[in-house]
């Protein structure tokens, strides 16, 4: 059979007005299901996502976008694989929290402040140093990965002694492991820097200002930042 459905369905659901639901709207309600789905998975092997290959329009015309607040829901989620998993967490709170692949591969646990909850960025030929803050959500999770880690200056997420080339390989890998289990592979305009423009994003919707969003992504330019976060300035200055 099809997908199950909840509250009217995805894409064929009625919206308020009786019209069809808008794609935001679909996409969320998908991304609902995908979660109801892995939890009766953990209880229950046998059940399986039914909305694995259900596909919706894309949200966006532009090739790349952040994600959504819902769809970084879901890659936290798959990145919990068990209770004991920590270092997929990591990748993810790092990412969300505005850093590039290169970076997550060398931050340390000496570059987290639990107590404030920022984390310094190295930098890399793609962003400048800086420090920044990690989310609730994020701070939890490397809470978690610390004490496991022997010296403070192990990395959080790589165990490779190459930090550089083969670290951000491997979390880039990691990354797109963790967007296939999420079942977002089939967005086109999602890539695996749209979890790092998610903190740009929020940065720049809270002020309003582009700099905050090129702060936070390190981005070296204006225009570089405005195009990680989907804002065309041209066409809302």
């Amino acid at each position: 059979g099809g997908p199950v459905l909840l509250g009217g369905g995805l894409g064929g659901g009625r919206g308020g007005g009786g019209g069809r639901p808008v794609v935001a709207t679909q996409h969320h309600r998908r991304s609902v299901l995908r979660v109801f789905f892995r939890v009766l998975h953990t209880l229950d092997a046998s059940v399986v996502d039914r909305t694995w290959a259900l596909e919706l329009p894309s949200r966006s015309v532009d090739a790349s976008r952040p994600v959504t607040d819902d769809e970084l829901d879901l890659v936290r989620a798959v990145s919990l694989s068990t209770l004991a998993e920590t270092r997929q967490p990591s990748i993810v709170a790092l990412a969300e929290a505005g850093a590039v692949t290169t970076e997550i591969a060398a931050v340390t646990a000496a570059d987290v402040d639990l107590d404030t909850g920022v984390v310094g960025l190295p930098g890399c030929h793609q962003a400048r140093a800086r420090r920044v803050p990690l989310t609730e959500w994020g701070v939890a999770q490397l809470a978690r990965r610390i004490p496991q880690l022997d010296g403070a200056d192990r990395p959080l997420a790589y165990t490779g002694a190459d930090r550089r080339h083969a670290g951000q390989a491997s979390i880039s890998t990691n990354l797109r492991r963790l967007f296939t289990r999420a079942g977002l592979t089939g967005e086109p305009d999602l890539g695996l820097g749209s979890v790092r423009a998610w903190a740009g994003r929020k940065a720049f919707d809270a002020s309003g200002r582009v700099e905050d969003a090129a702060r936070v992504l390190g981005c070296r330019s204006l225009d570089a930042a405005a195009r990680l976060i989907g804002w065309d300035w041209q066409a809302d200055p």
